[in-house]
């Protein structure tokens, strides 16, 4: 038994883990529509997926008000067989997802992996749902955790993940590229305040239980792909800079971006790890008066590729932050997949969060779906109208960056300055 830190995202997601709304919890859904799956195999393959990978086998507990991870020799997640109990098979699955993110099983020191089989009321089909906490897998570990599942099924050997302690051990432990990160996030932060977006329900005033709500829109075709050399993450996060210049009145905006945190450190094996690399990372955007948009878009991108090299520390609580942070932008820039290889076949696959995104910190996303860029809001719902009147001036924003991007109009105006005066 193995115990480690946790990260500040990991905090905050075993907080949204324990105690509802359970915004961390995430359940992936394999349908098997063609017979079903093989149970004795089933149980075999998920019995050695806990085993091949520590933080399936990492609990959580509480020492002196902070947050540990336990990694333990051997534990057991039962496969739970469930019955539908409408004909409906995706039906079903949704509203068993949401009976057990309201029950009480996601407490502190027990496992936050859950494995369901749920069988079809009057067929052979069945649905596998895996239940985890964002405290325990990101974007990137997720799809390797279900190809190693899939492998191990098929009774196929699975090349071994760096452990999560291995990335732990890399980004909290001194050394140079850890003393370097810390110098270039101190020295990006200086004399910066933290944008906060006006006309926000306070946190102090919200609901204890407040829900978020999801708005989107789709940009024109003229955007994806988007201008040569910029990539679709630096039009929103410039987008976002300008709108929050333009509603503050400041021409020094700062906000967070959720990048992987897989940046090499002593070596490359934070590219495999297993677990939830990602960070908040600061970025911050001073904008020049003569800034077209091809220059802001050049500075932002020039930004974020120095930033990625030290996005393995969390960028706001290097620099002696608290870690707050009030709007996040986050690109996902790979397209939703429905299906997947399994046993020889294709399973449908699902995706619920019962209980939604958390409705602070206010997100901006972008990502393409059917050959379209679109980008959206999460927000509070009882915030829904300065979430929709965002959402249409980011949309706005970002579709004109892109036509203004060769015609050398200025991107803010004289009022965006009054402040520095």
């Amino acid at each position: 038994m193995n115990a480690y830190p946790v990260t500040d995202p990991q905090a905050l997601d075993i907080k949204a883990t324990i105690q509802p709304p359970r915004t961390s919890i995430q359940y992936t859904m394999l349908y098997a529509n063609n017979g079903g799956f093989d149970w004795a195999r089933l149980t075999q393959a998920c019995h050695k997926l806990v085993a091949a990978h520590d933080i399936l086998r990492t609990v959580f507990v509480e020492h002196e008000s902070t947050f540990v991870q336990v990694v333990v020799k051997e534990l057991d997640i039962p496969v739970v067989i469930q019955h539908a109990e409408t004909e409906d098979l995706e039906r079903s699955a949704e509203s068993l997802c949401a009976a057990h993110i309201d029950s009480n099983n996601f407490r502190l020191g027990a496992p936050f992996f859950y494995i369901f089989l749920l069988q079809a009321k009057d067929s052979q089909a069945e649905c596998l749902i895996l239940g985890l906490s964002h405290s325990q897998y990101d974007g990137v570990s997720l799809p390797l955790l279900l190809r190693d599942l899939e492998a191990l099924y098929a009774g196929t050997a699975i090349t071994p993940s760096a452990p999560f302690s291995t990335y732990l051990s890399q980004t909290l432990t001194d050394g140079p590229a850890r003393t370097e990160a810390l110098s270039y996030w101190n020295t990006l932060l200086a004399g910066s305040a933290l944008s906060i977006l006006p006309g926000q329900t306070p946190a102090n005033k919200a609901s204890a239980t407040e829900k978020a709500i999801f708005r989107t829109a789709e940009l024109p075709a003229a955007c994806h792909p988007p201008p040569l050399g910029i990539t679709t993450a630096t039009l929103l996060t410039a987008g976002w800079a300008v709108v929050l210049a333009r509603r503050l009145r400041t021409p020094d905006v700062l906000f967070g971006g959720i990048t992987s945190g897989r940046a090499a450190t002593d070596g490359d094996d934070t590219a495999v790890v297993m677990g939830p690399c990602y960070q908040f990372t600061p970025v911050r955007v001073h904008f020049e008066r003569t800034w077209t948009a091809r220059e802001l878009l050049a500075a932002v991108q020039q930004q974020a590729a120095e930033s990625l090299a030290h996005d393995f520390v969390g960028g706001f609580g290097a620099a002696g932050r608290d870690g707050f942070v009030d709007s996040v932008v986050h690109h996902q820039d790979w397209e939703e997949f429905e299906s997947m290889p399994f046993a020889g076949g294709e399973v449908k696959v699902g995706i619920a969060n019962p209980h939604g995104d958390a409705a602070r910190p206010v997100k901006l996303v972008s990502y393409v779906k059917e050959g379209g860029m679109h980008v959206g809001v999460v927000g509070a719902a009882e915030d829904d109208e300065l979430v929709d009147g965002v959402l249409k001036e980011l949309a706005e924003v970002v579709a004109g960056l892109v036509t203004a991007e060769e015609d050398g109009r200025v991107v803010l105006d004289e009022q965006s300055f009054q402040m520095e005066e």
